[in-house]
């Protein structure tokens, strides 16, 4: 660890990747073991629920989906002239066949259903708050760990948090936003779901240090599947709980921003909406104020 702070962005994809590679070993093992100490207990409740519900396990469509996923990856392999790179992925930011087989361990560990799994999503909404605020610290021109101290002035830009590229970081803040909204609208667990308000706060701020038009419209589409949902299982008021702390954590930043004059050369395109600061406040008042209660539903 000491090694890759000192390196700081050099090098980072292959960082990752191999964080990312011994994370899900160690996940797979930790899989396998569990899966062999409760072994009987699992069987003896997967018999039951089958004699009463009259059949067995269920697949679900994204159980078809991962397949289809690795399957495609697999033939690309297979059609590969060179295997080991297409197995590696070393000449495609390391997406290759192992990276495909690593992501199907992970998902076959999630679906699993172990109730110590719940905690999954609550302790990567923490994880990603981090990142989330080491991102928006760096757009303020905060470099806590110095990662940008080797990186030329003009290219300071197009690193930044964890990630390193500033892109992925995009897409990252668009998908895990995303994420932590649908499971703030189903959580029960009061704790849990305050890990997920924090997350889409800092999220919100995060949003304008990714600078990327791309991760508005991912957003934009993305709540209006989840307001769907939310009315069709009548969470409604949970839905506009969820957009009142994104908006609130973006208007924020977009103050921040504007007021000191830190990052703001920065930015462009969609980003630029933090010039309307005031509408923004507006609106975050409007949301506070008229928004109905949420249902209770929490429990400890």
């Amino acid at each position: 660890l000491g090694d890759v702070y000192k390196r700081q962005y050099m090098d980072i994809t292959i960082t990752k990747y191999n964080f990312f590679k011994n994370g899900v070993l160690i996940y797979g093992i930790l899989m396998c073991l569990t899966f062999i100490l409760g072994f009987t207990d699992h069987m003896e409740e997967h018999t039951d629920a089958a004699k009463k519900t009259g059949r067995g396990r269920n697949f679900l469509a994204s159980d078809i989906w991962m397949g289809a996923f690795v399957l495609s990856g697999t033939l690309a392999w297979i059609m590969a002239d060179d295997k080991m790179a297409a197995y590696t992925g070393s000449m495609g930011r390391r997406c290759g066949l192992e990276f495909l087989v690593l992501v199907l361990v992970l998902y076959i560990g999630i679906g699993s259903g172990y109730k110590w799994q719940q905690i999954l999503a609550p302790v990567f909404s923490v994880i990603s708050g981090l990142a989330f605020l080491m991102g928006s610290l760096q757009h303020l021109d905060i470099d806590v760990f110095h990662l940008l101290s080797h990186i030329r002035e003009d290219q300071q830009a197009m690193f930044l948090s964890t990630f390193g590229n500033i892109n992925i970081f995009a897409g990252f803040v668009c998908t895990s936003a995303a994420f932590f909204s649908g499971m703030y609208l189903i959580e029960e667990k009061r704790a849990f779901r305050i890990c997920y308000m924090a997350a889409l706060l800092l999220g919100g701020a995060s949003l304008i240090a990714a600078n990327s038009d791309s991760a508005y419209m991912g957003l934009a589409v993305a709540w209006v599947l989840l307001l769907f949902f939310a009315l069709k299982r009548s969470l409604f008021a949970e839905f506009v709980t969820v957009c009142t702390t994104f908006l609130s954590g973006y208007t924020i930043m977009a103050w921040i921003t504007t007021g000191t004059g830190r990052g703001y050369e920065k930015l462009s395109g969609l980003a630029k909406l933090v010039d309307a600061r005031d509408i923004l406040t507006v609106c975050c008042v409007c949301l506070l104020y008229t928004s109905p209660s949420p249902r209770d539903r929490t429990r400890s």
